[in-house]
């Protein structure tokens, strides 16, 4: 995909299948839910802020996702969800 000149945003545009509001970013589209709609104008101005506030790049806030991460939230399900065996 060719890069964006340093003043130029990516376009808010529609899907029109599912009348949804959606921007395409470093390859991947984010929906903002009805076209058109204030909170979608919302979205997309709070989320074409943030990539220009980290250089042109989305911002990875998921930590990576590990072994003992995965194991350690399913024991913390396992202990709230089979509580009473009997």
């Amino acid at each position: 995909m060719p890069k964006l000149a340093p003043r130029v945003l990516p376009a808010f545009h529609r899907r029109e299948r599912r009348n949804l509001a959606v921007v395409t970013l470093d390859e991947l589209n984010l929906y903002f839910g009805p076209w058109n709609s204030p909170e979608s104008k919302e979205a997309y101005r709070r989320v074409t802020g943030e990539w220009q506030a980290n250089g042109r790049q989305r911002p990875d806030t998921a930590e990576p996702l590990t072994a003992i991460g995965v194991l350690g939230a399913f024991l913390r399900h396992a202990c709230t969800f089979y509580r009473h065996l009997d």
